[in-house]
């Protein structure tokens, strides 16, 4: 009997605020932004949006739209969401 095969939730692994870092630091690594605001917005789900909305007082209709497919936050919105998810941005050099 062959065993149906699972769904990976990347959300479910993130649990932690270094999870969560790794995550998005991965995305970030790409360079793209929509890969970027869909990899914060797994985060936020994983989080849970309803718990966001109240800590950032953004409604979860506006996280839905800021961080889905075709999002497009604005900065200050982005490091509301940042910092409840206990992370942050930083800044290196590229090389070339």
């Amino acid at each position: 009997m062959q065993k149906k095969p699972s769904i990976y939730d990347p959300g479910a692994a993130l649990t932690n605020p270094e999870t969560r870092a790794v995550f998005i630091a991965d995305a970030l690594a790409t360079g793209h932004a929509a890969h970027i605001v869909a990899s914060i917005g797994v985060a936020i789900s994983a989080f849970g949006a309803a718990k966001m909305a109240s800590l950032t007082g953004i409604t979860v209709a506006d996280l839905e739209q800021l961080f889905g497919t075709h999002g497009d936050p604005d900065l200050y919105r982005l490091m509301k969401v940042l910092h409840v998810l206990g992370v942050s941005l930083s800044v290196t050099a590229r090389t070339q």
